[in-house]
């Protein structure tokens, strides 16, 4: 057979040495033919439609240069492939020892008839040395290759149909956190699904990619190493070994490296790598992230929808990848605690705590305040908030409230609880509704979910997306999102307060010019009221705030905001609705800095905001 020696160069690497003495550095550089190649074989089948090629590559860099190829793929000159392979772990080479040789084998399908007559390497090079790295693309030189042989049916099988499989004994394949179990390593004949016989199967090794991850034991060698954990095992002689896996605290895909010496069919000895794995399975729930993904406006229904992307996460901070329902509410409207527009709304500024506690024989749980604040709320209509820091999640999220409650400091709660105590935890108590103080109609507007019952399903990557839906009247009132998880006994949850927005924000106010000297004796006054527009609909920003970027020159006191311009107030009952009502409005009185120049006021940008800021 007839054997071709190639070298290539993969690329310029320029090596970072230090100094000796004034801490300064020398660059110097090497290149060369430093990757050899060796072509052994090629063949291909009386139809000309299936090739095979066998080659190796040798490292003939110098020791402590580390070299990489991934994404390596052939070119077969005018030869149209349809399908291809390589017996590499995702198509990359790594060489970290000087004259370390891998032997390859290339196969491909062609879409027709097509006899080869030599071959192209295509890859994306990394060099590293002392710590430096060098990226780089690589295309070779057409390298020509001589037909060795025809593949015959015998060929076919020996290189084609062998492959390897890694199954749990059991019939659940997927593995839990901090756990161990039983699996199974087989070389197999893919067309006829039978595994190789042992006397054929000379060496078997697979090793963990990640053995913070995920480790190996050998149950047969318990005698040597106790039932260690090892990040590589080797089997002799053996097919269809079995040995345990062992996870830790880390959930998601767990890759392993399996490398098989046997002999095929025609007593020809081969080398098969493959890459495998398994899934291990996160916790449940234990945390949220709650994250405004945008809002959008329906012209259609005349409202807004603001979407939501609710991750979850377990206790060790791993990706939720376990079947999971959790359960959504919205608070639109906070209860009033006297009837004069007191919320009962109280975070880390607010002047009322509170403590959430279990009774563990019953399973239940109750809240209590700091004071009596609880004589006004509607059970049939109200829920409550909990919210806090990561330590206290199993408390957050929403809690119904049990009818029956008397206590005007403490709230009696209908949902089964098998948690601990927390105190400090803000609170709030509303519903899904906000009311339209100075509507002749008594309007009540109602923040609505996506889902009919407030359960969404998390994907494979523990997350949901959920969208709210409004009307103009909310825009710029703060709302609180919460999401809940209940498994058989823990229970999570978390809330996010959101202020609902109109994506192009809100109508701006016409410019402001002030001629020389208008000023002397009376500030120039203008008044303005707010609206947004969405296409063909207007609406006005009702009991909401306004904020505005604004530019301003030669007008006095701009650093003192509210001496020039004053706004709404916030309605919180009916007597106040005279005036403007609850339309949002500026008031803008403005004075010349310098009178003998003109001033000008200009409104670059402006967005609702609520009227709850701290709480």
């Amino acid at each position: 057979m007839k054997q071709i020696f190639i070298g290539f160069s993969i690329l310029f690497l320029a090596l970072l040495f230090n100094a000796c003495g004034g801490g300064g550095t020398t660059t110097s550089s090497t290149s060369g033919e430093n990757i050899e190649i060796q072509t052994r074989k090629s063949l291909i089948d009386p139809s000309q439609k299936k090739f095979y090629l066998e080659f190796s590559m040798k490292n003939n860099y110098t020791d402590g240069i580390m070299a990489e190829l991934s994404n390596l793929s052939l070119d077969l000159n005018a030869c149209s492939i349809s399908e291809s392979s390589l017996n590499l772990l995702d198509n990359t080479i790594q060489f970290s020892e000087p004259s370390e040789s891998h032997n390859l084998a290339f196969t491909a399908d062609f879409t027709r008839p097509c006899l080869p007559t030599g071959y192209t390497i295509k890859a994306n090079t990394l060099l590293t040395y002392d710590g430096t790295s060098k990226k780089s693309l690589y295309n070779s030189k057409f390298q020509p290759i001589t037909i060795d042989g025809n593949l015959t049916i015998e060929d076919t099988k020996s290189i084609f149909e062998y492959d390897v499989k890694l199954e749990s004994v059991d019939d659940e394949p997927k593995i839990e956190l901090d756990s161990k179990k039983r699996y199974k390593l087989s070389l197999f004949n893919s067309s006829s699904n039978k595994n190789v016989e042992a006397n054929r199967v000379h060496t078997m090794k697979i090793r963990s990619s990640d053995p913070s991850q995920v480790k190996l034991i050998d149950p047969d060698n318990y005698s040597q190493d106790q039932g260690q954990a090892h990040s590589e095992l080797t089997f002799n002689n053996q097919n269809e070994v079995v040995f345990y896996i062992q996870t830790y605290n880390n959930s998601g895909i767990a890759n392993f490296d399996v490398t098989i010496s046997y002999t095929n069919n025609r007593g020809e000895v081969y080398d098969i790598e493959r890459r495998t794995s398994v899934v291990i399975l996160s916790g449940e729930p234990t945390a949220f992230s709650i994250n405004d993904t945008g809002v959008e406006y329906n012209s259609e229904t005349k409202w807004f929808k603001q979407t939501f992307l609710i991750s979850a996460s377990d206790k060790y901070n791993n990706v939720v990848n376990i079947p999971s329902k959790i359960n959504v509410s919205a608070m639109a409207g906070f209860r009033d605690k006297n009837g004069q527009g007191d919320r009962i709304l109280y975070g880390k500024f607010g002047s009322v705590g509170g403590e959430l506690i279990a009774d563990k024989e019953n399973h239940t749980a109750s809240f209590k305040a700091t004071k009596s604040i609880f004589n006004n709320i509607n059970p049939e209509r109200d829920f409550l908030l909990l919210f806090g820091d990561a330590t206290t999640s199993e408390a957050l999220g929403k809690w119904d409230i049990d009818q029956y409650t008397s206590l005007e400091d403490t709230l009696n709660l209908s949902s089964a609880y098998y948690g601990e105590n927390h105190d400090d935890l803000g609170f709030a108590i509303g519903h899904n509704y906000i009311n339209e103080i100075c509507s002749s109609e008594s309007k009540e507007w109602e923040l609505q979910i996506d889902s009919t019952d407030g359960t969404y399903q998390l994907d494979d990557e523990g997350k949901a997306s959920v969208t709210l839906k409004f009307p103009a009247y909310m825009l710029g009132k703060k709302i609180a999102l919460s999401v809940n998880f209940s498994g058989k006994k823990k229970r999570a949850g978390e809330v996010h307060f959101q202020t609902l927005y109109n994506f192009g924000g809100v109508n701006l106010p016409e410019s402001i010019d002030i001629e020389q000297n208008a000023t002397v004796t009376t500030p120039f006054h203008r008044a303005h009221t707010f609206s947004i527009t969405n296409g063909n609909d207007n609406f006005w920003v009702k009991n909401a705030k306004v904020v505005c970027r604004i530019k301003t020159e030669n007008i006095e006191g701009y650093d003192t905001f509210d001496k020039l311009i004053s706004n709404n107030r916030e309605i919180t009952n009916s007597s106040q609705c005279g005036g403007y009502g609850e339309l949002a409005f500026f008031d803008i009185n403005l004075k010349l800095k310098d009178e003998e120049k003109t001033g000008s006021m200009t409104f670059e940008s402006c967005q609702t905001s609520s009227f709850i800021d701290e709480f």
